[in-house]
């Protein structure tokens, strides 16, 4: 067919833009670069890697070349982090990668992990808070609890126990606010705290007993204020009360007894209220509660006792008054009471005994009030007829009973 010129014309454009549109099709090389998608590849058999994440040729439909367990990471299968509702307990490494999506968790998450060998933490990266209780408890293997870095909340209690390959709590820097108690014990390779550094707030009680290598109590350092009791126990290493020295006041009971190399109460001296029971008892190298010296009253009882090495009661200077019993027992080298010289009040028995070496209790002359009885007992070094003249000054509402005291008189 023989064509004219404006025909030719017309054919030849048409030709030039389908052209053109072919060049503008994907290639259905394998070779080439882009899949048809527009990601990165589609398939393993992609024959290029540029802008992948692995040795594929792929980053998006097999799990031995991602990065995550997903085997996904991208918008083809998205994971994420989410709510988790109820409980969970974790047991094992698989229970660990279930939990891995986990941003925050309705229930209890307790950690027990019954893996030979050591684990850790690391699939927990999401978890940013517990609703209820956290616990992390006998597990033999973890030596860290790094993988917790994101979380900053537990509503209920926080309970480290039984951890014997734990050596910090390194990994819960985040952790500002714990809505029960908080009980850190039988982790007997445990040095330090200070993985409790951002920790502002504690809604109950802190125990901190039977970590046989903590040396201090350092990483408490941002509480002001605690609600509940303040234990610290049977910490064979501990030496120094540091690390609480921004806490004012203690809803409960301050019990510090069985920690046998502790030196001093150093760190508790902004402490001015205890609502509850002062306890101070078996510290076997304890020759200071100069630490004390803040604390303006005690809200229930007052026990000093057991305390082999503690010549004084500095540190004890400024209480004015104790809601219930008072007693200052079997405490072999005490010399005197007489930093007890602000008490005014007494609310039930006061109980001076067994103390080896006291000679004068002179520090009791200023009570004006006390609401049960007075007792002053085997005291090896005070004078029987010094102690019953003390005794006569003091208004109890019970007789006295002063006997037994076997010091020599002047």
């Amino acid at each position: 067919m023989t064509l004219n010129g404006s025909e030719a014309l017309r054919l030849a454009r048409v030709m030039a833009w389908m052209a053109v549109l072919v060049l503008a099709l994907p290639s259905c090389d394998p070779s080439a670069t882009g899949g048809a998608e527009g990601d990165d590849d589609d398939s393993s058999n992609d024959g290029d890697d540029v802008g992948d994440d692995d040795s594929e040729g792929d980053d998006d439909d097999s799990a031995a070349g991602d990065d995550d367990v997903a085997g996904d990471d991208d918008d083809s299968a998205p994971v994420g982090c989410g709510v988790c509702d109820g409980d969970r307990s974790i047991t094992s490494v698989a229970d660990l990668k279930a939990a891995a999506a986990c941003e925050q968790i309705g229930g209890d998450l307790t950690v027990t992990l019954e893996a030979d060998g050591e684990v850790d933490l690391g699939e927990l990266g999401c978890l940013q808070s517990v609703e209820g209780e956290l616990g992390i408890i006998d597990n033999e293997g973890l030596a860290s609890l790094m993988g917790l870095e994101a979380l900053t909340a537990v509503g209920g209690d926080l309970r480290i126990r039984g951890n014997q390959g734990l050596t910090s709590l390194a990994g819960l820097e985040s952790l500002a606010s714990v809505g029960g108690s908080v009980t850190v014990s039988w982790n007997q390779d445990l040095a330090d705290l200070q993985g409790l550094s951002a920790l502002a707030s504690v809604g109950d009680s802190i125990d901190v007993s039977v970590n046989g290598a903590l040396a201090d109590l350092v990483g408490f350092d941002g509480l002001v204020t605690l609600p509940g009791d303040l234990t610290v126990s049977r910490n064979n290493g501990l030496e120094h009360m540091s690390g609480l020295q921004s806490l004012t006041s203690i809803g409960g009971d301050l019990e510090v007894h069985d920690n046998p190399n502790l030196l001093d109460m150093t760190g508790l001296a902004a402490v001015a209220t205890i609502s509850g029971d002062l306890t101070v008892s078996w510290n076997g190298a304890l020759v200071s509660i100069a630490g004390l010296a803040a604390v303006s009253s005690v809200g229930v009882d007052l026990d000093i006792y057991r305390n082999a090495v503690l010549e004084d009661l500095n540190g004890l200077g400024a209480i004015v008054s104790v809601a219930a019993d008072m007693r200052i027992r079997e405490n072999s080298a005490l010399l005197h009471l007489d930093h007890l010289e602000s008490l005014d009040t007494v609310g039930s028995d006061l109980t001076v005994g067994i103390n080896s070496v006291l000679n004068s209790i002179d520090g009791l002359l200023s009570i004006s009030s006390l609401g049960g009885g007075l007792r002053i007992h085997d005291n090896g070094g005070l004078c029987q007829s010094d102690a019953e003249a003390v005794a006569a000054q003091i208004p109890a509402k019970i007789e006295a009973q002063v006997q037994d005291n076997s010091g020599g008189c002047l």
